[in-house]
């Protein structure tokens, strides 16, 4: 099951000593689930699906709803899918700015 942050990690911070007693840390009640109505579960499988925009040939990943740089859906592997997108956007930068210090240490010498 998806968030809007990513997949669901409660199985992760279940063993943090922190966590255990739960006010320290935002976990879900365990009972707690958001039920769909059958004619919107039947809406969704009627229509077409969302064509991404940079991709027109692949559907746009839904996670990337809301994400500043996600409004053309461009995610041709679905990393998305199997990872966090704020972990994703953390990465890009991060690479981003070793490459340009690299750049300019390739310059310099």
């Amino acid at each position: 099951e998806t968030g809007l942050w990513g997949p669901n990690i409660d199985f992760i911070i279940k063993d943090i000593p922190m966590c255990a007693g739960g006010s320290m840390c935002a976990l879900k009640p365990a009972g707690t689930r958001v039920a769909r109505s059958a004619t919107a579960l039947h809406a969704e499988a009627t229509e077409e699906p969302r064509m991404s925009a940079a991709l027109p040939y692949l559907k746009y990943p839904e996670q990337l709803d809301g994400w500043v740089g996600g409004e053309k859906g461009f995610d041709p592997m679905n990393i998305t899918m199997a990872l966090p997108v704020y972990w994703c956007r953390e990465a890009e930068l991060k690479h981003g700015r070793v490459c340009m210090l690299a750049t300019v240490g390739w310059i310099a010498t």
